[in-house]
């Protein structure tokens, strides 16, 4: 992802480079004409800028709530299943137990 993020990086810079490149070229010909398309230019990347980034911060909403929804449905499957599970940890200790475990053995985690 990183490597991808990095080549729009360096196409993004180089899309900005011929652009200034024209308009540069455009001042050369006429500087009111060059000024007015300036303008647009930076316009046109200021929304451009803001549209990406929306569109990133949904996507990571997104994905954070579809990670939400995984756990939850891990969480689910987890309590659920028809075989015991039970969580113990270095003391002996009963940590969690899913639902089977809990109609198997009286009591279960208290």
């Amino acid at each position: 992802m990183k490597s991808f993020q990095r080549r729009w990086t360096v196409m993004e810079w180089t899309i900005i480079g011929v652009i200034v490149l024209l308009v540069l070229i455009i001042a050369y010909l006429n500087w009111l004409l060059a000024i007015l398309s300036a303008i647009v230019v930076v316009a046109v990347y200021l929304i451009n800028y803001n549209t990406i980034h929306n569109r990133r911060r949904l996507a990571r909403e997104q994905f954070g709530a579809m990670m939400k929804n995984v756990t939850q449905a891990a969480n689910f499957a987890l309590q659920n299943l028809p075989t015991a599970i039970v969580l113990v940890n270095k003391q002996g200790t009963l940590v969690w137990n899913n639902s089977v475990f809990a109609d198997w053995v009286p009591g279960g985690l208290e």
